[in-house]
């Protein structure tokens, strides 16, 4: 028996031998008939994402400054590099966002283009005055309590029913964010919404996670849809007016008002089905809540609002005040006619001469303590900002923008709808995975060149690419106000997925409407209009500047 065994096991041992043996002759004939799979699967377990990203930026800048360009035109390859480089680190966000906006400092002087003082000033100007100023005013509101006076106020006098809470909350929410980031007013909304919510939850069994869902989303969703109202109201709207400010040195500067005149009607307008959209969506297909389960939450409300008592005398102070600089705003031209100083002195200069007095002025302390400020200035944002302005610059400087806008020509047979259309469509779809305002940075110039070719009126162009790049509303990622309410555990991603990409699409076809049939009724913005002088000036300047037609 033991000898069987033995022979057993021997024989056993002989047997996985062979299959070993098989197998690893199997496995190398494999290996040799598929090298590359070998070394794809090596990849991907050992290059992190963000390795790709890098690898892929190197390949493309090895790529661009290899192609032969025509003469007088060397540079070009040197400002796509600059390009390629933060549009792949942007998109992958291989490095934090505004890491990669400092890239043109470094990379511009080495690759020859322009110095690193000259690129350098781009990081700090007018606009982002008023990037500052906005950041000042909503950290005034926010420390003298006024943002949560207005959101119980609301809720005090229209959130007597279900419909009127949802409304008076995304309302709330729209207000703040024109003034405010719409990272801070989301931040003052959302604690409110799941306090309503919780008070809810305790005194009936009628609300439940669908209604949660569409309350948390209202917020964040309103918060979006309000930054498109004013000029401060979002990132991308002062991205644009530099970008015009920069591309078009001779056109009227994009104002509080002029802006008011673009953005305001159709804030309104995507406010409005932003409301019929999460009726369809939701109120359809659950119960409603009803009057008598809302008192509850009513008595909470009411209890709250009495709480906060009389307006003090800080907070009339302040509301004054950004009154009265909206209204400055709003009327300068009415108020001081077209004299050269007025001229001169910008939306921003404005804001931060009537900040002076809050900061200084004594009420016990100083009605807005500058240490506190320090936090509120987002000096990410800024840096990302300059870092856009800097990659126009560096466009512009190394001949890429006229390279590209007379590659662009060809597109002149194109219907005007059409490249409206796939524009905002681009941008619709960028700003869902990356930043908006990276994704406008990159696409904004390239669409002022591009409208220059096909001989449009720019703003037919950039203003619903700025539209659009207010409609990331589908993923937790398109925007911090997405990720906030997403943070909270309340919201499921499928449903933030399901309202916004119905939203997303309702949104986008309300911009092409308007931009197409509205804008063109009250502006000189539309598609029949003949390109402006001071758009044709600008192409003068290039050519005059060194950079020949061809290039």
């Amino acid at each position: 028996m033991h000898t069987g065994n033995e022979e057993g096991s021997a024989h056993g041992i002989m047997e996985l031998e062979e299959e070993d043996e098989t197998g690893l002759t199997r496995s190398s004939t494999q290996r040799i008939q598929s090298p590359f799979l070998t070394i794809l699967h090596w990849c991907r377990t050992n290059i992190s994402k963000d390795q790709w990203s890098l690898l892929l930026s190197a390949f493309l800048v090895i790529v661009v400054l290899s192609v032969e360009y025509p003469e007088g035109c060397q540079k070009v390859g040197r400002g796509a590099a600059v390009l390629c480089c933060m549009a792949v680190w942007w998109i992958f966000e291989a490095v934090p966002l505004h890491v990669t906006a400092l890239l043109p400092i470094p990379l511009c002087p080495l690759l020859g283009i322009v110095s690193s003082r000259e690129i350098a000033k781009h990081y700090f100007n007018s606009v982002s005055v008023l990037n500052i100023a906005g950041f000042l005013i909503s950290e005034a509101i926010r420390q003298n309590g006024l943002h949560i006076r207005l959101s119980l106020g609301c809720l005090h006098v229209f959130g007597r029913t279900w419909f009127g809470l949802v409304a008076s909350l995304t309302v709330s929410t729209w207000l703040m964010s024109n003034f405010m980031s719409n990272l801070a007013a989301t931040v003052t909304m959302v604690p409110i919404a799941v306090a309503v919510i919780d008070t809810l939850s305790n005194a009936t069994h009628s609300v439940g996670r669908p209604q949660c869902e569409i309350l948390l989303l209202c917020v964040a969703y309103g918060a979006s849809i309000g930054g498109l109202g004013t000029l401060i109201g979002t990132t991308t709207n002062l991205v644009l007016a530099d970008v015009m400010a920069h591309r078009f040195p001779h056109a009227p500067p994009v104002t509080f008002l002029q802006w008011l005149s673009y953005g305001m009607p159709l804030s309104v307008s995507m406010l409005l089905t932003l409301g019929l959209v999460a009726w369809w969506v939701f109120s359809r297909h659950h119960q409603p809540v009803t009057s008598a389960d809302m008192s509850s939450a009513q008595r909470v409300l009411s209890a709250q609002w009495k709480d906060l008592g009389p307006m003090t005398l800080r907070q009339k102070i302040i509301l004054v005040w950004a009154g009265l600089l909206v209204q400055l705003w709003l009327f300068r031209g009415l108020l001081f006619g077209s004299t050269k100083v007025i001229a001169d002195v910008d939306d921003g200069a404005l804001a931060v001469l009537f900040l002076m007095p809050i900061l200084i002025l004594p009420l016990g302390d100083p009605l807005v303590k500058w240490k506190d400020h320090q936090g509120c200035v987002n000096f990410e944002i800024m840096i990302l900002l300059g870092g856009g302005f800097a990659l126009a610059e560096t466009l512009s400087v190394s001949g890429f923008s006229s390279f590209a806008g007379n590659v662009l020509i060809s597109l002149q047979t194109v219907p005007a709808v059409g490249i409206i259309i796939a524009s905002q469509c681009l941008m619709v779809l960028l700003t869902q995975v990356m930043s908006n305002v990276s994704a406008e940075q990159v696409l904004l110039p390239l669409v002022a060149e591009l409208a220059i070719a096909t001989q449009l009126h720019p703003l037919v162009l950039m203003i619903p690419v700025t539209f659009a790049a207010s409609c990331a509303f589908t993923l937790p990622v398109s925007t911090p106000a997405n990720m906030i309410v997403y943070s909270t555990g309340r919201v499921s991603q499928g449903a933030m997925i399901r309202v916004g990409t119905l939203l997303t699409v309702a949104c986008s076809a309300m911009v092409m409407v308007y931009v197409i049939l509205v804008l063109p009724c009250y502006t000189d913005i539309s598609m029949t209009a003949p390109l402006p002088e001071w758009a044709t000036e600008r192409q003068s300047a290039n050519t005059s500047s060194g950079v020949k037609k061809r290039c």
